[in-house]
């Protein structure tokens, strides 16, 4: 009877041992699937922000705004205002002293804008030559005295081309951000 006893023992032990072996399986395969979509959305995340960054700035770049135009015109927060900023002669620096110049150029022209950047700002890169500001709940005296200030800024730039600046305010749903960008282009 002893041996019996012992017999129903062993079994009822390897059975639990058997349903704590396919429970731990199943922990495992869950938590490896969780950790590898987690590691895939990573990488999701990592090719984004190479999608949005501007390789030789680490500013935003053209496609972060082409992204944003549609958030940007829905915003109700006013006023608003575009600031776009033309570096002068680049294209004459490249040509006569090469293109790691003019790369330098539009590094300290990045530089000087990350380092004077406003809050409730995005800057962007949206062309070889050519950045953005998009500003957020600055009236038209505080854009104009931040303008003044890169611009006397921008003197500074190697070569001392310097840069042009424009500038368009958004006071209501009435102008969209392309329309600004376009004004500020004009000025």
């Amino acid at each position: 009877d002893k041996t019996h006893q012992s017999g129903t023992l062993t079994g009822t032990i390897a059975k639990y041992f058997i349903y704590l072996l396919v429970v731990f399986l199943l922990v495992f395969l869950y938590v490896y699937k969780i950790a590898k979509r987690v590691k895939i959305s990573k990488k999701i995340k990592k090719e984004d922000k190479l999608k949005y960054i501007d390789q030789l700035t680490s500013l935003k770049n053209r496609n972060y705004l082409n992204a944003n135009l549609d958030k940007w015109d829905d915003n109700k927060v006013y006023p608003q205002a575009i600031m776009v900023i033309d570096l002068n002669d680049l294209k004459d620096i490249n040509n006569e002293l090469g293109y790691q110049e003019g790369d330098v150029v539009i590094k300290a022209a990045a530089n000087i804008l990350i380092n004077n950047q406003l809050k409730n700002t995005d800057i962007i890169r949206t062309d070889g030559n050519e950045f953005m500001i998009y500003m957020v709940g600055y009236n038209e005296d505080q854009v104009v005295l931040y303008m003044r200030k890169l611009y006397k800024l921008m003197k500074d730039l190697p070569h001392e081309k310097g840069a042009t600046l424009g500038y368009s305010m958004i006071l209501n749903d009435i102008k969209l951000i392309e329309d600004a960008i376009n004004d500020a282009v004009l000025d």
